[in-house]
């Protein structure tokens, strides 16, 4: 997304997120559902390092 992660949470109050969450994920019995919003990722660098970030949440199991 190329709008800044707390903008989204704060103004757009993350309606699609939450939806996704109840109305979908939670309906087929996924829980719990977390949910990390990164945002501002707009060039390779940018792209690479977050990859990068995600890759290491994963590997600790986050």
């Amino acid at each position: 997304m190329g709008m800044p992660a707390l903008i989204y949470r704060t103004g757009f109050i993350g309606y699609s997120l939450a939806s996704l969450k109840r109305g979908v994920l939670g309906l087929v019995g996924f829980r719990p559902v977390r949910d990390m919003v990164i945002g501002g990722v707009e060039s390779r660098r940018d792209h690479e390092q977050v990859l990068a970030r995600v890759g290491q949440m994963g590997a600790r199991g986050i």
